[in-house]
């Protein structure tokens, strides 16, 4: 009985494990108009960040995080985190893979819901306080682009 008590509690920790890194790899579909986008660009070099909250309260973040500063810029890892249990959790995206593409797809899709493509490419543009976090998405979709030959 305790045996068959063990193996069930394995089993239940096992698919627990499983459904929170499936849920944590999942890039999620935002719903619009967001409640609050907030951005970042930090002075080392290449660290962009976004943190999300659509109109159901879903939280994201992702960004790129430099992890040297005499590293290629093109190496610093993509990221892409969500709360479990409270607990905001991680996960870094390997170099040109599937989570990397759909991580730079969100981030497309949220610099173009608040910030127009022209407006972004004008030369010398000075960005209001509510442009400012959809041109580090702008940013952040540019870097992640660039590495799979797209933009």
């Amino acid at each position: 009985m305790k045996r068959a008590l063990g193996i069930t509690s394995l089993t239940l920790a096992l698919a627990a494990s499983a459904a929170a890194a499936d849920y944590l790899t999942q890039v999620p579909r935002l719903a619009y108009p967001l409640q609050r986008l907030d951005g970042w660009a930090l002075s080392d070099g290449g660290s962009y960040g976004l943190e999300v909250v659509d109109a159901e309260g879903c939280v994201v973040l992702l960004g790129i995080q430099a992890t040297a500063l005499d590293g290629p810029v093109e190496r610093y890892p993509a990221f892409i985190g969500r709360p479990l249990f409270g607990l905001p959790l991680t996960v870094t995206a390997g170099l040109g893979s599937t989570l990397e593409r759909q991580i730079d797809a969100l981030a497309h899709e949220i610099a173009r819901s608040g910030l127009d493509e022209a407006r972004w490419h004008q030369a010398e543009a000075t960005f209001s306080r509510r442009e400012q976090p959809y041109a580090v998405a702008w940013s952040l979709h540019e870097q992640l682009a660039a590495r799979c030959g797209g933009g």
